[in-house]
Order: structure tokens, then C-alpha cells, then sequence
């Protein structure tokens, strides 16, 4: 595995036992750097279309550009490593938008966004999600890949409401299904 200021390589291989990178650290930039583009495309898209206005007092929701860079507060690699305890080197990788392959499986995260519910009061994440746009015949989907929400905050509307709030960018982006 390769280290670098974007943390761990942009693209792992797991097979058996032993991992190995399958991207040298220029084209996990060029990635992290093309993701990062896609998610303030969709930002604009929903910021015109308040897709993400949750209209409660406690919460805001924000799409985060670089989900992977440490918050002041809780934040929400906080939330998916301790939630998706056996998933934290793929979270990494999609966070910077990176190709992750175990088995026989292969997922490209390229076109992925994070939303977050945040505290008005605190700024910590309270509930988030990962979702990954695929394209189809019938036009894009969006396929969510994670979500949690905040141990202390369940039970509290958060869930539904970040919910709604991907509903609503589903629309406000153009796809055709969530």
C-alpha cells in the first residue's frame, strides 16, 4: 500500500491475503482531483435547486467535496470507520474517488457524493451516506453504498431526513432513480 498526503493509494487490490496497489500515486490524484470536480458539479446542481434544505432547527445538510479531510468536530470519517469497522480501507478509497477490487468484484467510485447531515450548534456529522452515480440505458441512477447515523442521534428523524435529502438530489441532478 502507498502513502502519500492523500493517506492510503486511491486504488487497492484485495486477493486472498495480500494487497496490492493497482495505481501509482499520479493517477490516484488525477482521480481524487476528477471526483472532487464531479461532487462541485452536483454541489452547484443542488445549491440551485435547495435539494438540500432540511428545514429543522437542530441540522443543516452539506455535500461534502473532500469527505476524506479531518473536520473540527466529529466528522463523518468518524462515523463510516466506526460504523463500517471492516470497510475502512474501501471508505478511504472512495472518499478520493478511487477503484477498489476484492475477488471478483470491482467498484469504481469516481462518481460518488457524500452528504452529511451536520449539528447547527457543534458542526459535527449527525448522519451520512455515499452515493455512487451509475450510468444506465435508461439514463443515471445513483446506487447508495453507505449510510449511517450517529449512535447518540438515532431515533431522532436524522435518518429519514437525510434520506429526503438524497431523494431530492436524485431529482435535482436528473437521474432517474435512487
Amino acid at each position: 500500500v502507498a502513502w502519500g498526503d492523500m493517506g492510503c493509494v486511491a486504488s487497492i487490490s484485495e486477493s486472498g491475503g495480500e494487497q496490492s496497489a493497482a495505481a501509482d500515486f499520479e493517477e490516484a490524484r488525477r482521480w481524487r482531483d476528477e471526483v472532487v470536480a464531479y461532487r462541485r458539479t452536483v454541489k452547484a446542481s443542488v445549491v440551485r435547486s435547495q435539494a438540500l434544505v432540511t428545514r429543522r432547527p437542530d441540522v443543516f445538510c452539506e455535500l461534502l467535496e473532500e469527505p476524506w479531510r479531518p473536520g473540527e468536530h466529529y466528522d463523518v470519517g468518524d462515523l463510516f470507520h466506526s460504523t463500517f469497522k471492516k470497510s475502512s480501507m474501501e471508505i478511504n478509497i472512495a472518499f478520493k474517488g478511487g477503484r477498489y477490487k476484492k475477488h471478483d468484484l470491482f467498484y469504481n467510485y469516481g462518481r460518488s457524493i457524500v452528504l452529511a447531515l451536520k449539528s447547527k450548534t457543534s458542526g459535527s456529522v449527525c448522519s451520512a451516506c455515499l452515493l455512487v452515480a451509475h450510468t444506465t440505458g435508461a439514463g443515471d441512477v445513483f446506487e447508495m453504498i453507505w449510510f449511517a447515523t450517529r449512535g447518540k442521534k438515532q431515533n431522532a428523524g436524522l435518518g429519514t431526513c437525510l434520506f429526503r435529502r438524497c431523494c431530492q438530489l436524485t431529482s435535482a441532478v436528473g437521474a432517474k432513480a435512487l
